[in-house]
């Protein structure tokens, strides 16, 4: 697999997660107004305003996070490694990259067996099973375990 193929592939990623969270984040911010608008003018609160919300947030969570991890966006970090030699920093980069990398396997990984688990569980608001809201939780951790890869796949390339 060329740099090239790996480029598209972690373009792929963040096109999706950047236009989820255009979407959602608007969407949000609209349910959330409609849903004070309707209480405290109306007082007639819509029953699934803050549930659909909640859920929109967990998933623009983690998928903004995808975001941040292929820019390299984590202050503390980032402040931490700047001080560094190049040399150190760039070592230290890769570790911290392999770390991530075993963090959001094992994040994946129990989250899709709670995401299983909610199968079984309806939302009281909705009904929707809950197992879509709790998906956000792998699928995020994801789309974070590649852009992760491909910073770590980059970070070799660029020796």
């Amino acid at each position: 697999m060329t740099i090239a193929q790996v480029m598209k592939i972690k373009n792929f990623f963040h096109f999706i997660a950047s236009r989820f969270c255009i979407i959602s984040i608007p969407m949000m911010a609209t349910i959330v107004f409609y849903g004070v608008i309707m209480r405290y003018i109306f007082k007639s609160a819509p029953f699934w305003a803050e549930e659909v919300s909640r859920y929109l947030l967990v998933w623009t969570s983690f998928l903004g996070a995808s975001i941040a991890f292929e820019n390299r966006e984590n202050i503390g970090v980032e402040f931490f490694t700047n001080k560094l030699p190049i040399k150190a920093r760039k070592k230290l980069i890769i570790i911290m990259d392999m770390l991530s990398l075993v963090f959001f396997l094992f994040v994946i990984f129990y989250g899709m067996k709670f995401a299983l688990q909610g199968w079984k569980v309806v939302s009281p608001a909705t009904g929707i099973k809950m197992f879509f809201p709790y998906l956000g939780i792998p699928m995020g951790s994801l789309f974070c375990f590649v852009q992760s890869l491909f910073n770590l796949i980059q970070n070799f390339y660029n020796k």
